[in-house]
């Protein structure tokens, strides 16, 4: 695979286009030593090459959100999300499209499932609910929220085999509310947007004094909690990365 499809010279797989390199971190293809620089390819290749937008077609789409949202690039996938010129679902709703096309300039079918991926990202990338693939059928999951771009509340909801899940947030200015709910016989680790962890309260007191959870760690400006099932009402103050 790294003789006969990367370049030497540089973080490329295939001709340097998204799929190959979103396929290959996704995959776990790329050494774990340039896995970083395949990343930041990855990422000029959307903001810089394609000014914001995706170049990836009817399977390379869903390879591409996959890999952005496991990595935590929301802000990726919001970017390419909110445009409005060619190619992308802005576009096609620019042009008065109401279901999705087969091809991104409207060619063949205009009602068709090609692109439909973007919409698995409203709930795992923006709401944040993630299956644990280790613990199938949501005995355990992940909430990790997109507070991302001009986003400034999301209602998200998810009927799992063990109940209904639920992560809504919202941010008034650097404060963020983030109410979830874990259903009976279900378990979750918790990214909370924040400063530090000592900003953080459960319902109104601090978090580290709040029944049910348990801080792990903090990781990429978030605290990280072990979470028992019932209802939260987490708030925390904004890292400045998010504000």
């Amino acid at each position: 695979m790294q003789k006969e499809f990367k370049d030497p010279n540089d973080a490329a797989y295939a001709q340097g286009e998204q799929t190959p390199l979103a396929l290959s971190l996704l995959a776990s293809l790329t050494p774990q030593g340039q896995r970083g620089e395949v990343e930041a390819r990855l990422e000029r290749d959307i903001v810089d090459r394609r000014n914001g937008h995706l170049d990836t077609g009817i399977l390379g789409t869903y390879f591409l959100i996959k890999e952005l949202t496991a990595l935590d690039r929301n802000d990726l996938v919001y970017t390419m999300a909110n445009q409005t010129t060619f190619p992308g679902w802005g576009h096609m709703m620019k042009n008065d499209a109401t279901t999705i096309w087969e091809e991104w300039g409207g060619g063949n079918s205009g009602i068709h499932s090609s692109f439909l991926s973007i919409g698995a990202w409203f709930i795992q990338g923006i709401g944040g609910i993630r299956p644990d693939e280790s613990l199938p059928g949501f005995a355990h999951f992940l909430i990790r929220p997109g507070v991302v771009g001009d986003l400034k509340f999301a209602r998200t909801k998810y009927r799992s085999i063990r109940g209904e899940i639920v992560s809504n947030w919202e941010r008034q200015r650097d404060k963020l509310s983030m109410d979830i709910a874990i259903p009976a016989n279900a378990t979750a680790t918790v990214f909370v947007p924040a400063q530090d962890a000592a900003t953080v309260t459960e319902s109104g007191k601090p978090a580290a004094r709040a029944a049910g959870l348990k801080l792990l760690r903090t990781e990429n400006n978030a605290a990280v909690y072990a979470v028992g099932s019932g209802t939260y009402r987490f708030q925390s103050t904004l890292p400045e990365t998010v504000k």
